[in-house]
């Protein structure tokens, strides 16, 4: 994966969007372990 300042905006965009889908899942397990433990 090679930076460059013509791929720097589609870098970006795909970091954002692995971001957000971690951010997802993390969510997602910490209202899942939430749920489990009341």
């Amino acid at each position: 994966m090679a930076f460059s300042w013509e791929g720097l905006g589609f870098g970006a965009l795909q970091y954002t969007i692995l971001l957000a889908s971690c951010l997802t899942l993390v969510f997602a397990a910490f209202l899942e372990s939430k749920s489990v433990m009341n």
